[in-house]
C-alpha cells in the first residue's frame, strides 16, 4: 500500500538545486492517490484506478499499475518479457517518488524542519542501454533527468564536480560501473539515493557492479537510509543452477522480491508470436585451400608474442573455412602494409631534409617487432589473398596516393605542430573496397555451418523484400567479436547477398594484448569509414534502416529496442538460458521470427571436448580442428532451454520446490560477497606479528615515519592472517574522512591506473602484467613491480594457499600501501604529485632547480 512508503525519513540538512517546487496540482494528485490507495485498497481494484499522471507519455496497462503498486511498497524485482514494458514501470516509480518528496518537504517546511533532498537512479549494465533508456525517462516523467554516456567528460571530473552534478538534476541515468566508481571515491553517498533500479538487474551475481554496488555500500545503511530497490528483467535465472535455486540468490543479493504477472489478458495481447526456425549443417573440417593457413600459421609459430594472431587464423579456417582464414590473413597484410608505409615516409623525408626536426609517430603493432625475414615472408604470403579480396581505393587529391607507391610526395601525408614547428608523420589511411565474387566461386572453401547459414538467407530473402511491403531487418548473433566482423566481410563479398548491409555491434571493451580484433576492425573500418562509429551510432543506423542487419556480440542482446526488428538468428548458441530469452526479445516485430544453427544428427546438445578433428593439409602440417562446445549444439539443447523458460514462468506456483533447493544449499540466505573485516585508516589498537609479515616487503626510496609503518604493518598482519585462511574477499579498507572504500575487487584497477600513470612512454609499452608469480614449500605470494621511475620499485604480498588469493591479496595490499606513500589521496585518486614532493623534500631536490635530478625520479601527472 502507498501509506506504508511515506514513513518518516532520516532528516537531512543539505539544499540541493534540484529541488522541485510542488504545484497545487501534484499535490492534489499525490494527496488523492493516496487516499485511494490506503489501507482499505483492494487488489482487485488496481485496474480501476487512474495512474496516468504518473507517466507523462504512455497509458500504464493494468498489470503495469499491478507491479508499481508493489515496487512502492517493498523492494521488488519486476519480472516480464521483453518489450511489455517494464520500464514503463521504473518510471511511475520514478514520477512517484518525485512527487512524494515534494509532499514529504512541504510537511517538513511547516514544521521548520530541514527539507530531504535525496536523487534517482537508474543503472544499466551497458553503455548502448543509457542513452536509450535516459531518453525514455525524459519524455515519461517530469523529474529533471541527466544522462551520463559512456566515455564522457565525467571520467576525468573532481569530487567537487560531481557534487555539483548530483545537486543539478534529481535522475540520474548512468553504467552501474560509473556509479560503483562514484561510490568508492565516496564522491556520493548512497544514503543520500531514494531510489535506485538495476536494468537487466539478473546481472546481479558474484562480483558484478550490481552486486558490489549491493555489498559494499547498501548492507552497511541503517534500514531508515536504505534506497529503494527496483530490479527490471526478463530472465531471473543463472544457467548454472536451478531455477529456484538461481531465483532465491538473485532474491536476496538484491534484498528484494520478485514479481511476476500470473495470467493478464492485456498482458496476452501484447506478446508477439515467434516463429522458430532451426537451420541444420553439417559438423566437418573443410579442408580446401588450407595451404596458405597451414603455412602462415607455421611462419607465425616461432612468434610467442603473435601466438594469438595464430589462434585467431586457426579458429577461422576450423569454423569458417579457408575463406573465414582470409578474411584474417588479409588483415594482416593490411597491418603490415601500413607499417611499411610509415617506415617509407620516415625514410623519405630524412632523405629529402635531413636537418628537419620531426617526431616519429610510435609503432605499436606486435608485427613491429618481427624480424626482417619473417615481416618479408608474411609480406609475400598474404599479398595475394588480400589482393584477391579487396581492390583499392585512391582517394580524389593527386597528393594523397598510396603510401607505398614510388610517387608519394613525402610532406603530404605528415602535419605541422603550431607549437614547435615539427613535422608528424600521419598514420596510413588509404582506403580499399570489397571484390564481390558469385557465390558458387567460395562456396567450397566456406564452413557447411556457414554454407547453410548462407542458404537459408537466401530463401527468406523475398519474404522481406521491400516489394511485399516489408523490411528485412535482423540480427545476427555471434559469441565473439572477431565472428562478428568476419560474418560481417563474408555477407559482403558475395553477390547474392547484396540485399544485406551489415555492421558489426561489438563490445568497445580494451582488446587484449594480441589485439586480433582491433586488426580485424581496422581492417573493416578501411573498407567501410562508417563502421568507425560508436556502437549507438551503429544502432541509430540500423534503426533509420540505413542498414538493415546487425552482427552481434552479447553487448546487444539486453534492452535494446528496435521494433521494426523481424528476425533474429543464433549463428552462434545462447548457451544460457538468459542469453536465449534476450536475444529473442530482440525480435519486437509482430510476427517475428527466432531461428538458431543446430548440427545434423547424431551430433546431439554440445560437441564434446573430444570432437577433435584432424586433417593432413597440403603442407604436411597437422590442424587439429578443435569444435568447442560454445559454438555448436544440437535440437535437444534449445528444448532443454524452452523447457527451463516454462518453469521459470510457473516458478512462484511451486513454493516447495524453492525451499527445498535452499534447504539443500547451506548458503543460500547468505548474499555472495557480503564484506565483514574492516580496514580502517587510522586504527586505534595496533597487532602486529613480525612473524607473519616478514615476506611482506616494501622496496622504497623513502623512509615513512614510524606512526605510518605500525599502521602498514597492522594491516599486513590482518591481511595475511585472512589470505591464509583464503578469507581476503571479506575485508574492506575505509578512508574514515570521507568514507572511501577499498575492496579486493577494486583494488586491481586502482593499482593498475597507478602504474599507467607511473609508467613513462619510453618504456616498452607491450608489457601487460607487473605481477610475478612466487611458489614457497608454504603456498603461494606474488610480487608487484612498479616501473622503473618510481620511488616503490616493488611491493610483495602474503602467502596464501590458493593463487587467486595470493593474487587478490597483493593487488589489496599494494593500494593500502601506495595510499600511506600519498600515491592515493582520501578520496582513493591517484595523486603522484604529493607523493613525489614527499620524496623531492627527503633528499633536498628542488624540482625547479634540479629539474635533471627530478626528471630522472619521475614523471609528475596530475
Amino acid at each position: 500500500m502507498v501509506s506504508a512508503v511515506l514513513e518518516p525519513e532520516a532528516l537531512d540538512t543539505s539544499e540541493n538545486a534540484h529541488s522541485i517546487e510542488a504545484t497545487s496540482s501534484e499535490l492534489h494528485l499525490l494527496n488523492q492517490m493516496i487516499h485511494d490507495f490506503g489501507h482499505s485498497a483492494k487488489e482487485s481494484d488496481e485496474q480501476e484506478q487512474d495512474l496516468s499522471f504518473l507517466s507523462t507519455k504512455l497509458i500504464p496497462r493494468s498489470y503495469q499499475k499491478s507491479l508499481f503498486l508493489k515496487a512502492i511498497e517493498q523492494n521488488s524485482i519486476i519480472t516480464l518479457n521483453t518489450g511489455a514494458g517494464k520500464t514503463l514501470i521504473a518510471a511511475m516509480v520514478i514520477e512517484f517518488y518525485g512527487l512524494k518528496y515534494i509532499y514529504l518537504n512541504k510537511t517538513r517546511k511547516e514544521k521548520g524542519l530541514p527539507v530531504l533532498n535525496k536523487i534517482s537512479i537508474f543503472l544499466c549494465n551497458n553503455s548502448l542501454l543509457v542513452e536509450q533508456q535516459g531518453e525514455f525517462l525524459k519524455a515519461s516523467t517530469r523529474r529533471l533527468v541527466t544522462i551520463h554516456k559512456s566515455g564522457g567528460k565525467h571520467t576525468r571530473y573532481s569530487k567537487d564536480v560531481w557534487a555539483h552534478i548530483f545537486c543539478l538534476s534529481e535522475v540520474h541515468v548512468m553504467t552501474h560501473q560509473l556509479f560503483l566508481n562514484c561510490l568508492r571515491s565516496a564522491y556520493i553517498s548512497l544514503d543520500k539515493v531514494k531510489l535506485i533500479v538495476f536494468d537487466e538487474c539478473h546481472h546481479s551475481r558474484k562480483d558484478s557492479p550490481y552486486n558490489r554496488i549491493m555489498r559494499e555500500f547498501y548492507d552497511f545503511l541503517d534500514p531508515g537510509d536504505m534506497p529503494r530497490m527496483i530490479g527490471l528483467t526478463a530472465s531471473p535465472s543463472n544457467a548454472s543452477e536451478e531455477e529456484h535455486l538461481s531465483v532465491h540468490k538473485l532474491e536476496r543479493n538484491l534484498d528484494s522480491n520478485l514479481h511476476i504477472v500470473d495470467s493478464n489478458p492485456e498482458l496476452d495481447n501484447l506478446q508477439n508470436t515467434v516463429k522458430y526456425d532451426f537451420i541444420e549443417y553439417d559438423l566437418y573440417l573443410n579442408k580446401n585451400d588450407s595451404l596458405s593457413t597451414e603455412t602462415l600459421i607455421d611462419l607465425l609459430s616461432g612468434h610467442a608474442y603473435l601466438s594469438k594472431v595464430s589462434s585467431t587464423i586457426k579458429d577461422a579456417f576450423v569454423e569458417y573455412g579457408a575463406f573465414g582464414s582470409s578474411v584474417v590473413m588479409a588483415s594482416v597484410h593490411l597491418v603490415l602494409k601500413k607499417i611499411l608505409a610509415n617506415k617509407k615516409q620516415i625514410e623519405m623525408i630524412k632523405m629529402i631534409a635531413p636537418s628537419l626536426v620531426f617526431q616519429e609517430t610510435k609503432e605499436t603493432s606486435p608485427f613491429a617487432q618481427l624480424p626482417l625475414d619473417a615481416f618479408n615472408k608474411i609480406f609475400s604470403l598474404t599479398e595475394g589473398i588480400y589482393n584477391s579480396l579487396v581492390e583499392s581505393k585512391y582517394p580524389d587529391k593527386p597528393s594523397k596516393v598510396d603510401p607505398v607507391s614510388e610517387d608519394l610526395d613525402p610532406f603530404a601525408l605528415f602535419s605541422v605542430n603550431s607549437n614547435d614547428n615539427s613535422f608528424h608523420p600521419l598514420i596510413y589511411s588509404g582506403s580499399i573496397a570489397i571484390s564481390p565474387k558469385p557465390w558458387k566461386d567460395v562456396k567450397a572453401i566456406l564452413h557447411p555451418k556457414v554454407n547453410s547459414f548462407l542458404n537459408y538467407l537466401y530463401k527468406i530473402k523475398s519474404g522481406f523484400s521491400l516489394d511485399d511491403g516489408k523490411l528485412f531487418k535482423a540480427i545476427f548473433f555471434v559469441r565473439k567479436r572477431s565472428t562478428a566482423y568476419i560474418l560481417s566481410f563474408i555477407l559482403s563479398s558475395i553477390v547474392e547477398f547484396s540485399f544485406i548491409k551489415s555492421e558489426p555491434c561489438v563490445s568497445g571493451r580494451p582488446f587484449n594484448s594480441c589485439y586480433t580484433s582491433d586488426m580485424l576492425k581496422g581492417f573493416m573500418n578501411t573498407i567501410n569509414k562508417n563502421q568507425n562509429k560508436k556502437n549507438t551510432i551503429t544502432l541509430e543506423r540500423f534503426k533509420k534502416n540505413e542498414i538493415n542487419v546487425l552482427i552481434a556480440t552479447q553487448v546487444a542482446e539486453e534492452g535494446l529496442d528496435v521494433s521494426e526488428c523481424n528476425l533474429v538468428i543464433r549463428f552462434d548458441p545462447a548457451i544460457t538460458l538468459t542469453s536465449f530469452i534476450q536475444a529473442r526479445g530482440r525480435a519486437r516485430s509482430q510476427t517475428p521470427i527466432f531461428a538458431a544453427m543446430v548440427t545434423k544428427s547424431p551430433y546431439k546438445g554440445y560437441i564434446n571436448d573430444d570432437n577433435i578433428f584432424e586433417v593432413n593439409g597440403n603442407s604436411g602440417i597437422l590442424i587439429k580442428a578443435e569444435y568447442k562446445k560454445e559454438n555448436h549444439c544440437g535440437y535437444d539443447h534449445y528444448e532443454d532451454l524452452i523447457r527451463s523458460e516454462l518453469l521459470l514462468k510457473n516458478i512462484h506456483k511451486h513454493p516447495e520446490l524453492a525451499a527445498q533447493e535452499v534447504e539443500a544449499t547451506k548458503d543460500a540466505n547468505q548474499a555472495y560477497g557480503k564484506l565483514t573485516d574492516e580496514l580502517i585508516n587510522c586504527p586505534n589498537d595496533l597487532e602486529i606479528f613480525p612473524k607473519f609479515i616478514s615476506g611482506m616487503a616494501i622496496d622504497a626510496s623513502i623512509e615513512l615515519s614510524k606512526e605510518k609503518k605500525d599502521i602498514i604493518q597492522h594491516i599486513a598482519t590482518q591481511i595475511s592472517k585472512a589470505a591464509a585462511v583464503g578469507a581476503i574477499s571479506k575485508m574492506y579498507f575505509k578512508v574514515t574522512e570521507t568514507g572511501a572504500l577499498l575492496t579486493t575487487q577494486s583494488s586491481p584497477s586502482v593499482l593498475n591506473e597507478i602504474i599507467q600513470r607511473l609508467r613513462s612512454p619510453t618504456l616498452n609499452s607491450n608489457v601487460t602484467s607487473n605481477y610475478y608469480e612466487e611458489n614457497t614449500s608454504k603456498g603461494y605470494f606474488y610480487r608487484v613491480n612498479l616501473p622503473k621511475n618510481s620511488i616503490i620499485s616493488s611491493i610483495t604480498g602474503p602467502v596464501a594457499q590458493v593463487k587467486k588469493v595470493a593474487k587478490r591479496s597483493v593487488s589489496f595490499y599494494a593500494c593500502i600501501v601506495l595510499y600511506y606513500y600519498g600515491f592515493l589521496n582520501n578520496n582513493l585518486e591517484s595523486n603522484l604529485k604529493e607523493a613525489y614532493t614527499l620524496y623531492y623534500m627527503s633528499q633536498n631536490i628542488n624540482p625547479l632547480c634540479d629539474k635533471d635530478t627530478a626528471t630522472d625520479v619521475g614523471t609528475l601527472k596530475s
